[in-house]
């Protein structure tokens, strides 16, 4: 498939993984598009020094499979949650699998304005409201 532009656009991609990775957060701000792995993220994710994933400041992340980071206790989550970005997206074909505390993981990440912060607060408004509805359709039923 072809699509036409009717102007130049010159893209610079670069795989931060394996033997490829920049080595300072400079490099990789000024690619317009940065590939990589939850492997290498939990990896830059160091105590005592953050690697060049975590250091860069970005206009946008995009989570592919953003269900990887539903347990906001695990480094996966905490990596992530120290990505430094001005926009966040989550794609994910399975938001929730076990929990709303799952979900919750992910308006978290994404900064919510209601919830994110909030997690007794999203178990009550959101947590209860779900609770009604499956008593209310086992009635019904």
């Amino acid at each position: 498939m072809s699509i036409f532009l009717p102007f130049s656009v010159d893209i610079e991609v670069f795989v931060h993984h394996h033997t490829s990775k920049a080595q300072i957060a400079l490099e990789l701000q000024d690619k317009h598009i940065v590939l990589t792995t939850y492997g290498t993220l939990m990896a830059e994710f160091r105590e005592e020094t953050l690697g060049p994933l975590l250091m860069a400041k970005w206009l946008r992340v995009v989570l592919d499979e953003g269900h990887l980071i539903k347990n906001h206790l695990s480094k996966t989550f905490k990596a992530a949650k120290k990505l430094d970005t001005q926009r966040k997206w989550i794609v994910s074909g399975t938001p929730i699998q076990n929990n709303l505390t799952e979900l919750w993981a992910l308006l978290n990440w994404l900064d919510e304005p209601n919830y994110s912060d909030n997690r007794h607060l999203f178990n009550h408004q959101v947590g209860c409201s779900l609770v009604f509805v499956a008593l209310s359709l086992v009635i019904c039923i």
